[in-house]
């Protein structure tokens, strides 16, 4: 019975150790996102830097993220369709 106890504690103890890193991590996430952005906005240089990244990254994945764009619109082909059908109609009525 005391074993069970202890393993339980146990588990508590390491959920709450888990939960404390997951909030830190999110924090510290948020911190450094939002100095990137202040960064990005300031600084014409790093803008350059992260859209070469970007870029780089793009060209090295285009076959993959193409892939995928194609799947994505074969999957929701229908879904698709009706969206750009009622934009179409809510364009027309709004010009009559």
């Amino acid at each position: 019975m005391e074993g069970d106890d202890r393993s339980r504690l146990d588990e508590m103890a390491a959920e709450r150790e888990r939960e404390r890193k997951r909030e830190w991590y999110h924090r510290n996430a948020a911190l450094v996102s939002d100095r990137h952005r202040a960064r990005y906005a300031s600084d014409p240089e790093f803008r350059a830097k992260r859209k070469a990244v970007a870029d780089r990254y793009r060209a090295a994945h285009r076959e993959e993220i193409l892939a995928k764009r194609r799947a994505y619109y074969r999957e929701h082909r229908e879904a698709i369709l009706a969206n750009e059908r009622a934009r179409r109609i809510r364009k027309k009525e709004a010009s009559e």
